[in-house]
């Protein structure tokens, strides 16, 4: 099937690797570009069947905020994020998550079969909430404290950013090490784990 797809990826190869694939498979880039605000002045009214946007776009509003302008103004509109990230909540855990909003990691976001794939369910499920990353099982306290302790931050200085006892942040850090399977040993540091699964879960190991 032919498609109008929207790129936005502030990555110049990325993207341009990106569009040559999907104009490869005889689809449509109605637009490319680097950040949202050129993304949504290039577009203007035109309607599109995909956008597939990065979550990092660097400076100003990420692919997230991008997503969510698109849905308001094309409510069939497919959405798909290209993302290193796990769950976008490592990145900022206060993000809320439009609803039928497809994930491609950036491992796969060269790749054309599984590019297309995620566009294909975007636009067949435009509104119907897709299944979500493995992390959304997490809180969004246990999202913020993780990536505190990711930050560096203390026990003590997390406790005191979310006005709560140091206790009650202890206990969030052990139920964290359940759910993330931290195994219990004496001989690791299980703050030195917890940090070393956000960023196996961010995509920032090697």
């Amino acid at each position: 099937m032919r498609w109008q797809v929207l790129v936005v990826e502030d990555d110049d190869l990325t993207r341009s690797l990106i569009v040559s694939l999907l104009r490869s498979h005889g689809n449509d880039v109605v637009t490319d570009a680097a950040s949202a605000a050129e993304a949504l002045k290039a577009l203007g009214t035109q309607r599109v069947d995909a956008a597939l946007l990065d979550l990092d776009l660097g400076p100003g509003p990420s692919g997230l905020d991008l997503a969510h302008e698109l849905r308001h103004r094309f409510p069939e509109i497919g959405l798909v994020l290209l993302t290193s990230y796990t769950d976008p909540r490592l990145k900022d855990p206060a993000v809320t998550i439009p609803r039928g909003l497809v994930y491609l990691t950036k491992q796969d976001g060269t790749d054309a079969a599984a590019i297309i794939a995620a566009l294909r369910t975007a636009i067949a499920t435009p509104t119907t909430s897709q299944p979500r990353p493995p992390l959304t099982a997490l809180t969004h306290t246990q999202i913020e404290v993780l990536a505190g302790l990711a930050s560096g931050r203390t026990t003590a200085q997390i406790a005191a950013d979310r006005a709560v006892t140091v206790k009650a942040v202890e206990q969030v850090i052990a139920r964290l090490c359940e759910i993330l399977e931290v195994p219990r040993d004496s001989r690791l540091n299980s703050r030195v784990q917890l940090v070393r699964k956000y960023q196996e879960l961010a995509g920032q190991l090697p």
